[in-house]
């Protein structure tokens, strides 16, 4: 399971099967699958050139290049959110340093990857938090 299919379960799962019906998902600002290179060697390079779809990933100069904005619309969508309900900021957060904050660009070694769904006519909101580690059992509501 990936990270938007764990949220859409989450809140599927909680709220039941319409609890997505009108909402919307926002991807981004995020690093663009320009700047987001990482080694060819890396061990997760290698795991995520196996896992994600191939036209998400570019290899250029022994490195290789993620959209991860990408990625993430698409799994939204293969969980069934509404593609009219799926929205993608076009802004690079490494491109933009003066305007956001880039963990990536300050430190190679920080991510951090928060996601947030507001679910129409419920008080829940649910959010995604990365802590790095291999669960995915990681999908909150508060």
């Amino acid at each position: 399971m990936n990270v938007a299919s764990a949220m859409v379960s989450t809140v599927s799962g909680t709220l039941g099967p319409d609890a997505l019906d009108g909402a919307s998902a926002w991807v981004g600002p995020g690093i663009c699958g320009n700047c987001y290179g990482r080694k060819e060697d890396d061990p997760w390079t290698i795991w995520g050139m196996k896992v994600f779809p191939s036209e998400y990933v570019i290899l250029k100069k022994k490195k290789v290049y993620f959209d991860l904005s990408g990625i993430i619309t698409r799994q939204l969508l293969e969980s069934g959110v509404c593609e009219s309900s799926v929205f993608e900021v076009p802004i690079c957060t490494l491109c933009g340093k003066d305007i956001f904050y880039s963990y990536r660009g300050k430190d190679e070694y920080s991510n951090f990857l928060l996601a947030r769904l507001l679910v129409p006519g419920h008080n829940s909101r649910y959010w995604w938090e990365n802590d790095n580690s291999d669960n995915n059992e990681n999908a909150k509501f508060e």
